[in-house]
């Protein structure tokens, strides 16, 4: 009987894949806009603030399959809606997020966001607040603190889990 080969290790070597190039951070300071998508937005289950290369970013995740549509602005004053009392946001410029179709969860939901509704991290450059306002007939008002000015953000959704985020051009 005659040996019989058997297929070994390849003696080419695999060529490393090609980087992708990361896309520009298109953004400006004009408001932005998002129609909801998706279906039911639910609630509100967690906001997170986080700092990345060349941006800050603040996440709304929501319970529900859909994303609910969002309306980002600069303003001059941070004012709660609907009770019109001030709101003092560190910063110096400060950006409204309203979130609208909103709901309450349930009493009990394990996962539904009971805070903090203040959130502050060392790490970021250009978010130095986020304060969940309130939720009022299916609107969610929150303010972002931004310094040392009003910079560049764009909004967007993302799924599976259904969130909403805010990216701010960090300063350089």
């Amino acid at each position: 009987m005659s040996p019989t080969a058997t297929p070994g290790p390849s003696t080419h070597p695999t060529p490393a894949p090609t980087p992708t190039p990361t896309p520009p951070f298109v953004a400006d300071t004009s408001p932005d806009r998002g129609a909801a998508q998706g279906g039911p937005v639910g609630y509100l289950t967690d906001i997170r603030l986080g700092a990345h290369t060349g941006y800050d970013r603040v996440v709304f995740e929501y319970s529900g399959p859909g994303t609910p549509a969002w309306h980002v602005r600069y303003v001059d004053q941070t004012v709660a809606d609907p009770s019109g009392s001030p709101y003092l946001v560190r910063g110096d410029a400060f950006l409204e997020a309203t979130l609208f179709g909103v709901e309450y969860p349930d009493p009990g939901a394990p996962d539904a966001f009971d805070g903090p509704f203040i959130l502050s991290i060392p790490s970021t450059r250009s978010v130095v607040e986020v304060i969940q306002s309130s939720v009022f007939e299916g609107q969610m008002q929150t303010f972002i603190g931004v310094s040392p000015r009003a910079l560049p953000f764009r909004a967007f959704r993302l799924g599976n889990p259904s969130r909403v985020v805010i990216d701010v051009l960090q300063a350089p």
